[in-house]
């Protein structure tokens, strides 16, 4: 699902859930360097609870933001380590 325009995005969820049968979505962790929870998403995640369905956040490379921070000790090893991080996160606990 492209997240550049969440409204559209969310009307774009209840077509394909709908019409077409489908029964989840699939989101990358982050658009244009601005993470999921920035208000501007809520739309997205409004249209999947609606309609039931769950979405899958796949981790993608942390934005250039993010990797600002680690340009020292080179982008090999920050990418790799903030994608393990970021599953872990949505892990949860017992």
């Amino acid at each position: 699902m492209a997240t550049q325009d969440p409204e559209n995005s969310a009307a774009e969820i209840e077509r394909c859930v709908t019409k077409l049968g489908i029964r989840g979505v699939n989101l990358l962790s982050h658009s244009e360097n601005e993470y999921l929870d920035n208000q501007k998403f809520w739309a997205i995640f409004a249209a999947a609870e609606k309609l039931d369905v769950p979405i899958y956040i796949h981790p993608a490379i942390p934005s250039t933001k993010i990797l600002g921070g680690y340009e020292d000790y080179g982008f090999p090893l920050a990418g790799p380590i903030l994608g393990f991080a970021a599953i872990c996160r949505c892990i949860p606990c017992a």
